[in-house]
């Protein structure tokens, strides 16, 4: 089977550009950016861990915090 393949002029940055339509898209209707700025990345995060016995998975619990308010939680099989 013969097929014209085209190759975009801009093909190594595809994804970069779909990100940045997806953003610019996101932040339409808001008229401003959710962004919290890169010092964010300069704060002490708290990564901790704890096992869950919940059920018979017994999954090991990754907690991240700062300044004691937790972020985000993952790790769990179960959905709990």
């Amino acid at each position: 089977m013969n097929m014209e393949v085209i190759l975009p002029e801009y093909y190594h940055v595809m994804g970069s550009i779909g990100a940045a339509i997806m953003a610019r898209l996101s932040v339409e209707d808001k008229l401003e950016s959710a962004f919290r700025g890169f010092a964010l990345s300069e704060l002490n995060y708290e990564a901790n861990t704890f096992t869950c016995d919940g059920c018979p998975n017994i999954c090991e619990i990754v907690n991240l915090s700062l300044d004691s308010e937790l972020l985000a939680r993952w790790g769990g099989r179960c959905g709990k």
